[in-house]
């Protein structure tokens, strides 16, 4: 049996995201984030409050091929929140942060 992935390492994306040169959010993420009534400062404290407990998955990218993104699944703010990420070597890329089960 095939062992799953390990996660990206959670110190290190919390370090790249709470540093805004650091981290960048796709398209989807920004409007996904604007429909939830948030601004990027709730996805950064979302993010930088991420425990290992939250981590849902992680999965080969779609649309990133070759790359690995990691999920989770925080409560942020009274709602559950599908983050979904990739940690590259100088920045974290947000990909998805929509409701839980909502994508978008």
């Amino acid at each position: 049996m095939e062992r799953a992935p390990e996660p990206h390492d959670l110190l290190q994306i919390k370090f790249f995201v709470r540093f805004g040169a650091s981290r960048r959010l796709t398209n989807r993420a920004r409007y996904d984030v604007m429909a939830l009534g948030y601004e990027v400062d709730d996805v950064v404290d979302c993010i930088c409050d991420l425990t290992e407990a939250d981590f849902h998955k992680s999965e080969d990218s779609r649309d990133f091929p070759g790359r690995r993104l990691d999920v989770y699944l925080p409560d942020y703010l009274g709602k559950k929140i599908y983050v979904k990420l990739d940690l590259y070597d100088d920045y974290v890329l947000v990909v998805s942060f929509h409701r839980e089960g909502n994508p978008g």
